[in-house]
């Protein structure tokens, strides 16, 4: 039996809709909290619960994806230890992405910043720091944690 909608949250993204389970959305936000630029992105996941689903606008869908990739990034095993759906959240914003002709994504991130482990502060977590980002080419597609 499939688990009940009440324990699961939906992201809607372009044509396709995908569900997280709580637990997963929890640690999601979790990553995301201590990174002022995320405060829309909680807001949108906070904001609907479990009975709509949540619409992200482009540049919280790249944002949310930098974040995503640095998490698996950081992972022993990569994408294989994200918590259940955020693998599948990955691939589905980079689809998304990749479908928007107004993508401004460069190497995997936000144009312009960039994350980094605060573990040199001796703390646990990521944070912004800004950085010059080269031009792109418009024909290079962006890389996702979930591409092989």
């Amino acid at each position: 039996m499939a688990e009940r909608s009440i324990h699961r949250v939906r992201v809607t993204l372009g044509g396709e809709t995908v569900e997280l389970p709580w637990a997963s959305r929890d640690l999601l936000l979790d990553q995301l909290r201590p990174l002022d630029s995320m405060r829309p992105v909680v807001d949108s996941f906070e904001a609907v619960g479990t009975s709509r689903p949540v619409v992200l606008k482009h540049q919280q869908k790249v944002a949310l994806l930098q974040v995503i990739e640095a998490w698996g990034g950081e992972l022993p095993l990569g994408l294989l230890d994200l918590p259940e759906g955020i693998s599948e959240l990955c691939a589905a914003l980079d689809d998304d992405l990749q479908d928007d002709p107004g993508a401004d994504r460069v190497g995997g991130g936000v144009r312009g910043s960039r994350l980094v482990p605060l573990d040199e502060r001796g703390a646990s977590g990521w944070a912004e720091q800004a950085v010059p980002t080269p031009p792109t080419n418009s024909t290079s597609k962006a890389q996702c944690c979930c591409d092989p």
